[in-house]
């Protein structure tokens, strides 16, 4: 029996729907599905009835969620008595992020560390993905968010979310544009996308590759304001995550829609090294990356995220 297990029974009861509980976490519902499952088949009791209604607990599940919300209020507690006093956390902790991460994280981030953890010094860094990961296995850097990371035995992968691709324009076509765009549509449009060591890229190249659907590249742009500049001045469309718009989208600049069916997406994960001589404030800031993270996706800022099923 796990937490998640807990936690995921505790959101649908209280929720009434495995539909709506995913909704109010930012899962997916089969992990959180998936979950009850496994849970029903250890305990070898039926937790929920499923009903044409929703999800009603039965006598088991009832005693189930009492005492699961107990118990993880009890570990919470207790948890809270063996940490590390705040005050007691120092160090200095390199932080890597991706462009397109900065404007959603790193105020935040440096804001909850300094609050939090007031002799942790931050020292933040920007680079490609690829760069990103090499510099946590180099020991050049402690953490990383990062996109589609590789297996790597001097690192650790904490898979945060899944975030779906859009189609990007200046304002004004979005009449020609329906809830979602096939790939077939970027044949006839002129692109402006990064180079090919850029994750976007790498994707998009392989899906219209396996399709037979030729890119008409008329501008490669690694830099996300210059991308951002370029379709202001109308010179083509771009495919770009969601967080690297959302400000834009929020202002009504440009106008976007998920990129393919179902929509071309990629997985975001912190990455950090597995050294077991870590200092302790690595461990508490990359908690601290973490929840950040998941309060800028359950606060809808990071446009078609959804949370992976993982704990640290």
């Amino acid at each position: 029996m796990e937490l998640r297990q807990l936690r995921a029974v505790i959101a649908i009861s209280e929720a009434g729907s495995v539909t709506k509980a995913a909704e109010q976490l930012h899962l997916v519902q089969p992990a959180l599905s998936r979950q009850v499952r496994i849970l029903e088949q250890e305990l070898g009791r039926q937790i929920f009835e499923r009903t044409h209604s929703g999800m009603r607990l039965t006598d088991e599940g009832l005693i189930l969620v009492q005492a699961a919300k107990r118990a993880l209020f009890a570990l919470d507690q207790t948890v809270e008595e063996i940490k590390p006093r705040q005050t007691d956390v120092a160090g200095t902790v390199t932080v890597g992020l991706l462009p397109s991460t900065c404007d959603l994280v790193a105020g935040d981030l440096v804001n909850a560390v300094r609050s939090g953890f007031p002799r942790v010094r931050l020292r933040l860094r920007t680079g490609i993905a690829g760069q990103l990961q090499a510099w946590v296995a180099t020991g050049e850097i402690d953490i990383a968010l990062l996109y589609n990371p590789r297996e790597h035995p001097a690192t650790e992968v904490i898979p945060l979310l899944d975030e779906p691709l859009f189609l990007v324009g200046p304002r004004g076509p979005e009449a020609e544009w329906g809830d979602y765009e096939p790939l077939e549509t970027l044949a006839g449009l002129p692109l402006i996308l990064p180079s090919g060591e850029h994750s976007v890229r790498d994707i998009l190249q392989r899906a219209c590759s396996v399709a037979r659907i030729p890119l008409n590249v008329v501008a490669e742009a690694d830099d996300i304001p210059l991308t951002k500049a370029l379709l202001t001045a109308g010179v083509g469309y771009s495919v770009l995550a969601g967080i690297a718009i959302a400000e834009d989208l929020l202002a009504n600049r440009f106008v976007a829609v998920p990129m393919g069916s179902p929509p071309l997406q990629r997985r975001v994960a912190v990455v950090r090294g597995t050294s077991v001589n870590a200092p302790l404030a690595v461990s508490h800031v990359t908690e601290v990356l973490v929840k950040k993270i998941k309060s800028v996706v359950r606060q809808n800022r990071w446009p078609g995220a959804r949370l992976v099923d993982f704990e640290l």
